[in-house]
């Protein structure tokens, strides 16, 4: 694959070309994006399903684990970012043309973003989504997102694939409980959100608290894909 092809990928967050039919890098340029793409897969297992890549292109088996939302992994994410972009502003960008330079200028405004996003030490972090202030919302914390996360993107063939999908359920009240953790610890240097986010969270939570657990989109995604 060309290098735009692997900028616009990043960006976008389509990183489904990045499987085991893409030719091996033929340029040290490549070769970094490569590593970059490889680096962020590995980090993200849920990146790696939404692409749909292979555990080659993913550094390993990703179909039975969730991202690591602990304090620890967000701290190593923003140290990769700026990591990235050191990388990134070190090449010599006077040697490109063509692909190769609309390649380094895309992704230097996503690693600069990233980069930038990076500097603050609370809230939610991603290195291709950026930074959000507050860990607990009602639009995308764990509690919000797994659900349907597991619905769209975690199809089961057979006993295998249900296994990993039972295996990324345990996984999410330690996601939940991370994102908790995180929250606290934000409460404690002064970051909370406005009133009407926690009241909008607060519901979301009492919604899904409500349902029976037959009713929980767990459970009912679970048994419809597991119909045969």
């Amino acid at each position: 694959m060309r290098p735009i092809a692997w900028a616009l990928a990043l960006s976008a967050l389509v990183l489904s070309a990045c499987g085991p039919n893409r030719p091996q890098p033929m340029t040290a340029f490549e070769g970094r994006l490569s590593d970059w793409s490889r680096e962020l897969l590995s980090d993200s297992p849920e990146l790696a399903s939404q692409a749909g890549v292979s555990e080659d292109a993913a550094g390993g088996r990703y179909n039975d684990k969730l991202d690591d939302r602990s304090l620890i992994a967000q701290e190593a994410r923003r140290s990769a970012a700026l990591r990235r972009y050191t990388e990134l502003r070190a090449l010599d960008a006077s040697r490109f043309e063509g692909e190769d330079l609309l390649a380094y200028n895309i992704l230097r405004d996503q690693f600069a973003n990233a980069a930038g996003g990076a500097a603050f030490d609370y809230g939610a972090f991603s290195p291709l989504g950026g930074a959000q202030p507050y860990v607990l919302n009602q639009l995308d914390s764990a509690f919000l997102t797994i659900p349907s996360f597991l619905d769209e993107r975690h199809d089961i063939h057979n006993a295998a694939d249900a296994e990993a999908y039972i295996a990324r359920l345990r996984a999410t009240a330690v996601a939940i409980d991370a994102e908790t953790e995180r929250a606290r610890v934000d409460a404690a240097h002064g970051v909370r959100p406005p009133g009407f986010i926690m009241d909008a969270t607060y519901s979301a939570l009492q919604d899904a608290l409500s349902q029976p657990v037959a009713a929980q989109p767990y459970m009912v995604s679970l048994n419809r894909k597991s119909v045969v």
